[in-house]
Formats: structure tokens, sequence, C-alpha cells
């Protein structure tokens, strides 16, 4: 390596923030960590990887069209199923597991969303000590780390909505970051249609901040446009190009926006509240009280114009976000909300405790370093709890049950029939009642959905009491004569 070379590397390590890489490589490798125990595979909805999978299969077998037709002929996370081709065939050459494919797919782009926090903290003019904070929430968010160990496209999406934002809130944009957020909003919308709101509010923060507070009509108009040929653009165009191969898409769309039915539609205000007091904890109550602080900082003045800007733009993330939820599901009744799309309050939250914690530790004129050690204490605390659930979930009981069922047979010579694998898989819309005669326990372990926020996704408020008050531990059991 020349010294060019060298001095170019020292330079660059010197200029890196080092406490951001420790977070980054802290939360990918709990990721992994997380992916390798398993749990792939484990919701029915994670069988679209297997659309992508016959794809790659067809498509090295020359079946073109049938390669179309399981990619394109229905419209549910066409975004992700393309996406996973990639990924998908390098398993297949290189014999990777599924648990490879759940940090290349769901664990890289989950630590990427923490890098965005603290991209998105710095583009709007946070100082590092603001940006740390924001991306140390998110760090420690349960709601961004427990999807990563599945193959679902939640993690993706987001990812291309934060970049979505990033991009819109360039100081000085010009038409290509316009047209450039347009498409990354397209790829979030594509990849998992429930984020349709985020890209909404992303580019239109992009057009608004051009108008009313510089007043110029023509950067409103040109931002309007780029950003609505950006996203519209390859929309329809996907379209078109579907139809003239016969795949209609927007049909597709339309009838998978009706699928959003499971669980309490008029229930969406409640559910914010439940799924992120289930995932987070006392997390949420420190977000909350950094919205007040912020408020209260706020109503005592001498926040700077730059700095309040930039924690109102949080909070109206999180407000309109919000907003949204319960209008479509509690008031027009169009779906019905779920944990995965409260999540997107979470990056939003982090900025804005971001914005809280920096500014007292800035204006803290007693022991700072004490303050934030103390917090960062307290907040590692709360993760560390909030992790532990997850990590400990095990998805493989019917296979250690099955393992240990014929070690039993064969050694005890037993019919098969004496044994009974009760709630060995997931469980919808409610556990079924066994009336067990007497038996004896031979194996028994937590079932994955004793893992609290797993309840907000289609469960009605009905089914999480009866799933709550049910004895659903997954067990084998030897049934007695």
């Amino acid at each position: 390596m020349s010294f060019i070379d060298q001095r170019f590397l020292v330079g660059w390590f010197r200029r890196i923030d080092r406490t951001l890489l420790c977070l980054l490589l802290l939360s990918f490798g709990l990721r992994v960590v997380l992916a390798r125990q398993g749990g792939q595979g484990y919701f029915p909805d994670e069988g679209r990887i297997t659309v992508s999978m016959n794809a790659i299969r067809a498509l090295q077998e020359g079946k073109r069209r049938v390669f179309q037709q399981l990619i394109f002929s229905t419209a549910d996370h066409l975004g992700y199923k393309v996406a996973m081709l990639g990924p998908v065939w390098a398993a297949a050459k290189w014999h990777w597991g599924l648990p490879v494919l759940a940090v290349l797919s769901s664990g890289l782009f989950s630590t990427g969303i923490v890098l965005w926090i603290y991209a998105l903290a710095r583009r709007v003019g946070a100082g590092l000590e603001e940006a740390r904070w924001a991306t140390f929430f998110a760090a420690t968010s349960c709601s961004l780390f427990y999807w990563s160990r599945h193959l679902l496209p939640y993690d993706l999406a987001l990812f291309f909505g934060l970049a979505c934002l990033y991009v819109s809130l360039h100081p000085a944009p010009r038409w290509y970051h316009s047209l450039l957020a347009g498409v990354l909003g397209f790829c979030a919308f594509v990849t998992y249609n429930g984020y349709w709101s985020f890209v909404a509010f992303a580019l239109m923060v992009h057009v608004i901040r051009a108008w009313p507070w510089t007043r110029n009509w023509g950067q409103f108009l040109l931002r309007t446009c780029g950003a609505t040929v950006g996203l519209a653009g390859p929309f329809f165009g996907l379209l078109y190009w579907a139809a003239s191969k016969e795949y209609y898409l927007l049909s597709s769309y339309l009838e998978f926006s009706k699928s959003i039915n499971q669980g309490d539609i008029t229930d969406g205000h409640r559910v914010i509240v439940d799924y992120l007091w289930a995932a987070e904890g006392g997390l949420l109550l420190i977000w909350l009280a950094c919205m007040g602080a912020f408020f209260f900082v706020r109503w005592q003045g001498g926040v700077p114009t730059e700095s309040r800007s930039r924690a109102w733009l949080w909070l109206s993330g999180t407000v309109a976000l919000s907003l949204g939820l319960i209008i479509f599901s509690n008031f027009s009744e169009n779906f019905v909300v779920y944990g995965r799309l409260v999540r997107q309050l979470v990056p939003f939250f982090c900025l804005l405790s971001g914005w809280t914690l920096g500014y007292v530790c800035r204006h803290m004129h007693w022991r700072p370093k004490w303050f934030r050690a103390a917090a960062a204490v307290i907040i590692v605390a709360i993760a560390a709890g909030n992790f532990w659930a997850p990590l400990r979930q095990r998805f493989d009981f019917r296979r250690r049950a099955e393992e240990m069922r014929n070690a039993y047979r064969a050694q005890h010579k037993i019919s098969l029939d004496r044994f009974l694998i009760i709630y060995p898989d997931f469980i919808w819309p409610a556990p079924q009642p066994y009336d067990l005669p007497p038996h004896e326990e031979l194996l028994s372990a937590p079932h994955p959905l004793h893992f609290r926020p797993l309840l907000y996704e289609g469960f009605t408020r009905k089914q999480r009491e009866i799933i709550l008050t049910t004895d659903i531990r997954s067990r084998l059991l030897l049934l007695k004569h």
C-alpha cells in the first residue's frame, strides 16, 4: 500500500465518528446473533421469499415466462420479491442458510436505519451530540430490532423511506434531488405498501420547504413536478409494462389494500399506544418526556430558530403519521393498524428525543458528564430488558419435540399415538382449546407469541386477551393409558 493510500485511510479514520461506528457495529452484531437463533419462516407472510426462490430456479431453467409470472402476477411486496432475487441467488450458489439470508434481507437494512437516523439529524444542522443521542435511541429501540431476524420487507422499505426523507431535506436541492426523492419513495412503497404515509410525508416536506417559508413559487413547482415524476413515473411505467405482459397489477394493488382487515379496524389510536408500550416499555416514557421537555423549552423561549425548526420537523412527523393511521382506521375504516405500521413513528421519536437531550446537555451548567452517563445507563438498561425477550425466543420447538419423541419411542417402544405436540407453530386467530387427558410433560418451551409486540400483527383485542389468558406454552406430552 502506498504512502498516499495510508495517509488517506488514516485521515478517513480520524474524520469518522467513532461513537457512530461503535453503535453501528454493536447494532449489526446483535442482529446477526438474533438471525442465527432462527425464526425465519415463522410468519405466513414470510412465504413470499419462496416466490423469489422459485423465480430464480425458473430463470436458471430458462423459463422466463414462469419467472415473470411469479414476480409480477401479484402486487403484494413486489419490490421485496425483486430485491431478494440477488440474495436468494447467492444463498443458493454458496449454500447459505436462512439466517444468512435474514441478515442480508433484514439485518443489514435494519442497521442501515440506525445510520439514516444519524444522517438525518446531521442533514438538518444537528451537532454531533444531538445526532449521537438520536442514533443511540434508534440503536436501543426494540421495534427497530426484532423484525431483523425475519424474511420480511419492513426494514428494507423503511430504509428506502428514510433515504427518501434524507434526499428531501437537502438544503439546496436541484431538480435531480426532487427526482431522486420520488424514486426512493417509489422503492419504499413498492417494497412494502404499508409505508405509503411515510413516503407522502417525506415528499410533502420536500415540497413545503420551498413554500410558504421562502415564497419561492418556482422552487415549489420544480420540487412538486420532480418528486411527482420520480414517484409516479416508475409506478405507472411498471403498471404499463405489466399490463403489456397481461399482469394487471393495478387491480392487484386495489385487492391487496382491502385485505388489511385482520384486527379491530376502529382501534388504531389504541394500537399505537399499546404497541409502543409493549415493544419499548420505559423507552416510550423517555421519548414522551423528551417531547414534553421540548414544549417546556419552547415555551421558555431562547431556542435558536434553526434548532427550533428542526425539532418541529421531527414532531410534525410523529403527529402526521399518527393522525394518518388514526384517520384511515378509526374514521374512514380503510385498514387495520398493525405494529409494523406503528414503527414508522419510531425514527421521529428518536430524532426528537435526540434533539431534547442534546439541548439539555449543551445548556446544563452542573455536571453534564454525570447526566450523560446516567441517561445512557438508564437507556441501556431498558433496552437490555426489551432486547432480552426476542433474543431468548425459540422457533424450532416442533423439530426438537419430534427428535425427543422419536428417541423416546425407540427407547421405550411406545406407539406414536401416545404423543401429543401442542402449540408448536404460529397461532391464529386464537389458540385451539385442548381437553387433555392424564399425561406426562416431556418437553416445554415458551411460545413465540409470549413476546407481546407480535400480538399487534393482525389480532383483535379479544384474540389478544384469549392468548394472554391461555397457557400457550409449546409442549410435548406423553398421554397415559
